[in-house]
């Protein structure tokens, strides 16, 4: 890992654990009034913000030659999931985002963003700890939007494709209720096709994303 990956990612996992430990903070204040008894089984919510690395776009066809790649930046996954656990180690849960990556040496205005929504099951240890591992697996859509321009005029479309994730990480338990934790999550996005002009027309592999942040979850 190079010098200046790991200052990104020293610097995307900073201001993730600032984002998420106000979060955790503010939504605290209302678990003064709620039963100290972990519940074993119930709705929760969680959010989770991360620094996210994608593998180059690879083309099938398009201006391009096939096998053309597009390098791109490190760049954010912001996410929100709501769910229910049915037993205190398996869980069900919906999850939606962003992620938004830059061309390498492209203008500000040039980079490839991606919404996911997926059904997820996710696995917990609960144990005597609060320490509290999990993983999980999940697969829908994404829809993807590419974009190129300046600060004078953009062009830019999206497409909707299969998608699947799959994700681990460890939370410790800050009340019955509440945690707050580290958490991995890979991505792919089966292969989508943009027209940005009549002329311009490009057609990728499927597109991989690993990502790594904070996140807070709450469960009522």
């Amino acid at each position: 890992m190079t010098t200046f990956v790991r200052e990104k990612l020293g610097k995307w996992i900073l201001q993730s654990g600032i984002l998420v430990s106000a979060i955790a903070g503010f939504t605290l204040r209302t678990q003064i009034g709620l039963a100290s008894e972990k519940p074993a089984s119930g709705l929760y919510l969680s959010a989770d913000a991360s620094a996210n690395f994608m593998e180059d776009l690879t083309e099938n066809a398009g201006v391009a030659s096939a096998g053309s790649r597009f390098e791109m930046d490190t760049g954010y996954r912001i996410g929100l999931v709501g769910g229910y656990n049915f037993t205190r180690y398996v869980g069900a849960e919906v999850e939606t985002g962003f992620l938004q990556n830059r061309f390498t040496g492209g203008n500000p205005q040039d980079w490839y963003a991606q919404v996911p929504i997926l059904a997820n099951v996710v696995f917990r240890w609960e144990n005597s700890s609060r320490l509290v591992p999990f993983l999980g697996a999940g697969a829908g859509g994404a829809y993807s939007i590419m974009q190129f321009g300046d600060s004078s005029a953009t062009v830019s479309d999206g497409d909707m494709a299969f998608a699947w994730q799959g994700m681990a990480g460890l939370r410790y338990e800050i009340t019955d209720r509440a945690s707050i934790g580290l958490i991995f999550k890979y991505l792919a996005v089966a292969g989508s096709e943009f027209n940005l002009l009549s002329w311009q027309h490009y057609e990728f592999t499927t597109t991989r994303n690993y990502s790594l942040g904070a996140v807070f979850n709450l469960t009522f």
